[in-house]
């Protein structure tokens, strides 16, 4: 069961195609935590999306949502244009026996079930969208997205559309470096057909990730990378951290690596916690947790930058 993503009533409500002011993003995030986006647009098609991004030339700064893990929405709120893509880009078809054709709204669950591949099964254990998992070369249970990636359709931040190969990206843990700015429209994935290992079936993986993990609760999923040679959850945890709170925000009695928002927790609460673990890591082993979730909208760059180079 992945990370619970509350696209709200209200979003659900609104209409498509039409850009809207001032729209209420708490609802649309796992940790339940933000302010409001300046302008907020779900296109009708890919075509809508396309013609937005022509439009506003780099006017505007553009913000792509999928199901709201893996960020924390400043609670100061967004400014520019914050797109909406699991309700348009929500389709999966099979392109031939081997390929797998996932739009970037899809949720990484239905890409594990769809696919009927037990070697994508890791994929039910990723709380975010093919888009998502794209930008972060997203992974779970020993397996990440670019080691199945064929091909991206891409368009540019101007609305040139273009075909990308795995060659043109440069993944690495947690991180991809892209070859120009732009957003993933859909992803060509190659299924493999004969297993070269043996892979959990999803269940299994599902039933040993909710007794590891806090699920149902407000969370963004895993908060920091794990360090060469090390485990985050292991090195807060031997620092004595589970349960520590500031504010609404809590370090997860359960897992180590992720922060519940336990009631009325804000990003600077989430903020200060985060900077918390990562100087208690570094003063007792030496090590420097890197952020995996990523800030969204209205942060003071100093209070990334102290994040960053905490300790």
């Amino acid at each position: 069961m992945p990370v619970k993503s509350g696209v709200s009533k209200k979003a659900r409500l609104l209409s498509r195609g039409v850009l809207h002011e001032q729209v209420p993003l708490a609802g649309l995030t796992t940790w339940k935590i933000g302010g409001h986006a300046e302008k907020f647009y779900i296109p009708n098609a890919e075509s809508d999306f396309v013609a937005l991004l022509q439009s506003n030339n780099l006017k505007e700064q553009v913000t792509i949502l999928g199901l709201g893990s893996n960020v924390l929405v400043s609670s100061k709120g967004v400014p520019g244009i914050t797109v909406l893509m699991t309700q348009t880009f929500d389709k999966v078809n099979w392109v031939d026996e081997e390929t797998l054709l996932v739009e970037a709204g899809v949720s990484c669950a239905k890409i594990a079930k769809q696919s009927k591949s037990e070697a994508f099964s890791f994929f039910a254990g990723i709380p975010g969208t093919m888009g998502g998992a794209l930008m972060m070369n997203a992974g779970a249970f020993g397996g990440e997205t670019w080691d199945w990636v064929d091909k991206v359709e891409w368009v540019s931040e101007t609305g040139v559309k273009k075909i990308l190969h795995r060659c043109d990206f440069q993944p690495t843990y947690r991180h991809v470096l892209l070859p120009e700015s732009g957003y993933f429209l859909r992803a060509y994935l190659k299924v493999p057909q004969r297993l070269e290992k043996v892979y959990q079936p999803i269940r299994d993986l599902l039933k040993k990730r909710s007794l590891a993990q806090p699920i149902g609760l407000p969370s963004c999923g895993s908060v920091f990378k794990n360090p060469p040679n090390h485990f985050a959850a292991q090195l807060i945890q031997e620092c004595g951290l589970k349960g520590m709170k500031i504010g609404g925000a809590v370090v997860s009695l359960k897992h180590a690596n992720f922060i519940v928002n336990s009631g009325g927790a804000t990003s600077s609460d989430i903020l200060d916690l985060m900077r918390m673990i990562v100087e208690c890591v570094w003063l007792r082993f030496n090590v420097r947790l890197r952020p995996e979730v990523c800030l969204v909208g209205d942060f003071k760059d100093e209070e990334w930058k102290l994040l960053q180079h905490a300790a």
